[in-house]
């Protein structure tokens, strides 16, 4: 590597051509498990638990879309795709928040712009989990119910992994 560095002061190499052909220029994307960054394997392996669970959870509210809308019973066209909407919305929503913190534990779990992405998911899930708890919990169907749960542990299992 003494060929890539001037010899003193104001001299170049005398081999430049060699020295630029030994430059290693291939972009290296660390590990998510790079213990020298501060991941564990045990931390991406919560936050990849978190966000299967919150795209499974998604996932499952697309499925779903259309018997939650038969369950209405008789209601307006407009109602009928209103409702239909915020379903496909809610369950798009979950799936990206499962594929941002996905992709951001498998470039560089430690990162700024992960740990940014962890915290703005977090907080998303538990404002989805309040809003649940407030209208969907108070529904006697089961499944309605378990919304406020599973977008406070997924939440919770991305800051305890993501950011503390």
């Amino acid at each position: 590597m003494n060929d890539v560095l001037p010899a003193s002061a104001g001299q170049l190499s005398s081999r430049p051509l060699a020295a630029i052909k030994r430059l290693d220029c291939r972009v290296r994307v660390p590990s998510p498990f790079h213990r020298g960054e501060g991941a564990t394997m045990l931390n991406a392996a919560i936050l990849y638990t978190a966000s299967l669970l919150t795209a499974l959870w998604g996932i499952a509210h697309l499925l779903a879309t259309r018997g939650a809308i038969a369950g209405f019973g008789a209601i307006s066209i407009d109602n009928r795709r209103i409702i239909t909407m915020e379903w496909i919305v809610e369950g798009v929503a979950l799936l990206s928040i499962g594929a941002f913190v996905a992709t951001a534990t498998a470039i560089h779990p430690r990162s700024a712009v992960s740990i940014g992405v962890y915290a703005v998911s977090a907080v998303t899930l538990i404002v989805l989990a309040l809003v649940s708890l407030l209208t969907g919990f108070r529904v006697q169907f089961p499944p309605y119910r378990l919304c406020p749960f599973i977008f406070g542990l997924s939440a919770l299992l991305i800051l305890w992994a993501g950011i503390f």
